[in-house]
Order: structure tokens, then sequence, then C-alpha cells
């Protein structure tokens, strides 16, 4: 039997060849704010080495991953390195490649909520590169004269979109209401509780609220139920077409008998008062 040291014996040496340094790839290189990117060695051999080893922020540094490709998704600006390792070869020159994270804009519509019949409101999406409004509109600001829902996608300067809506109501016209209900009148300014006068002490009973027309054949325009209140007051919601127009306000309980306003009430705005305690 021969070995390395005996006569005739010869050396036999097996070649143990290094890692290539790779070529690296991603789907994505540059991004709009956090996303899946899939990173690949796209030429480079392993030789003699075992696996592809994937690190970041240096090479030999933050071990992301294992194998040809691997998915990341970075949430700022990150270089990603990849080298050859394991086996009989020490380990490869390391590739690289750096994901660009930009920042998504952050849109914010701002501007009227509501607005009365006739009126307008004008929204603004702040200062970015440029704008597609759902209206078909292109500039940071828009006026609008009907309610719904409106949207603008925005792009910034590294071409990052984002969209965002904001909805326009019709305003609307609170009567603040004051009426004492027949029957229920304890005197002092104040009504007996009789609807729930357990869990509500302070509420005298439910009544309706109408706006007839001023002329003849004063039809009902708008009907509205709620409460009022031990002393007589209440606040009654009726849509913003009431602006601008006068009403006979009608007063219906169920046990009394229905009251008229002596005069129809220009409802002026989104506030009215009326009293049918004073004369």
């Amino acid at each position: 039997m021969l070995d390395n040291n005996s006569q005739g014996a010869a050396w036999i040496f097996v070649p143990c060849n290094v890692a290539d340094q790779p070529v690296l790839s991603a789907t994505s290189s540059i991004n709009c704010g956090t996303q899946a990117t899939t990173l690949s060695v796209s030429s480079g051999n392993l030789n003699n080495s075992l696996n592809w080893k994937w690190y970041s922020d240096s090479c030999g540094g933050n071990l992301v991953g294992t194998g040809t490709s691997i998915a990341v998704s970075p949430v700022v600006t990150t270089t990603y390195f990849a080298r050859g390792e394991g086996g009989c070869a020490v380990s490869g020159l390391c590739g690289s490649i750096t994901i660009t994270v930009n920042p998504i804009p952050a849109p914010v519509i701002s501007g009227a909520s509501t607005f009365c019949p006739g009126n307008s409101a004008t929204l603004d999406a702040g200062t970015f590169s440029s704008y597609n409004w759902s209206t078909g509109a292109t500039t940071q600001n828009i006026t609008v004269s009907t309610t719904g829902t409106f949207s603008v996608t925005v792009t910034n300067a590294f071409g990052c979109t984002e969209t965002v809506s904001t909805t326009i109501n019709a305003c609307q016209v609170t009567l603040n209401l004051k009426a004492y209900l027949q029957g229920f009148y304890n005197g002092g300014g104040f009504m007996q509780a009789v609807l729930d006068p357990v869990n509500y002490p302070s509420v005298c009973d439910s009544i309706t609220v109408e706006l007839h027309e001023s002329t003849n054949p004063f039809q009902i325009i708008h009907s509205v139920s709620g409460t009022v209140s031990t002393s007589g007051m209440g606040n009654f919601v009726f849509p913003g077409s009431s602006i601008g127009n006068s009403y006979y306000i009608v007063v219906r309980h169920r046990n009394a008998i229905e009251t008229w306003s002596k005069f129809p009430i220009l409802f002026n705005g989104t506030a009215v008062t009326y009293d049918f305690t004073i004369p």
C-alpha cells in the first residue's frame, strides 16, 4: 500500500474555485413607498461554493437571505449585497444593488365640507407636481357648486402618486323652537316630563314641526319630528334648500291642537329662531 510519502506515490490536487462576483438584478429598483421586490443573481457561477448569501448594509453584514433570489420590502433606500460562500472555497466577492425607496405623497383636501344653495366651495389639494381631479381638472384648487364626493390623484417630484377624496354636503338649517304643549304646562316656564320621565326627566314629549308654503294652498314643504324639553326648547333640522324662503311654522302633537306661527317666517340662514310662547 502506498501513500504520498512512499516511493512512486504522487500528490493528487482537487481544484477549489471561488464563486464569481455576481451581477444582481431586481424586479423593481426604484419604488414608491414600501413594495415587495425580488432580488436575483442574474449572472455568475458558484463554482465550488455552496450558496449565494445575501446581506444588507454591507458585504457580510446583516444576513437577509440565501439562494439565487430573495424577496425584500425595504422601507428606506437600501443597498443589498450577495456573494458565494461555503464549500472548500473562501467567500467570493460581493455584488451589490441599491433599491431606492421614494416617499409617497400625503395629500389632504382642505376647504368647506358644506355649502348652501347658490354658493360654492373651493377645494385645495396642497402643493405637488401634478393633479388629476375627478372633475377632470388638473389644478391645485377647484371650485365646486354641487354636493357629492370629489377625489384627486396627486403626483410628487419622484413620480409617486396617491389618491384622496372628500365629501361635500348640502348645508342644513336648524330651527331653534320654543313651545309649550297644551295640558303639560306646569307654570313657571316648565312642562311635565311625559315621554320617559325616568330615563329622560328633562324631555317633555315628541312633536312634529312642519314648514308650510306662505301662500294658499299652504302646502307642506318639509316635516321633521323631534322632542321638546320640559322648558319648551327643541332643535329641528331642515334641508338647506329652505334658506331664502318664508314658511308658516306648524307644530303638531298627538294630544294638542296644531299651532301655526302668526306670520310666515323667513329662513335667512343656517339658524332660525322662533318662540311660540311670545304672543
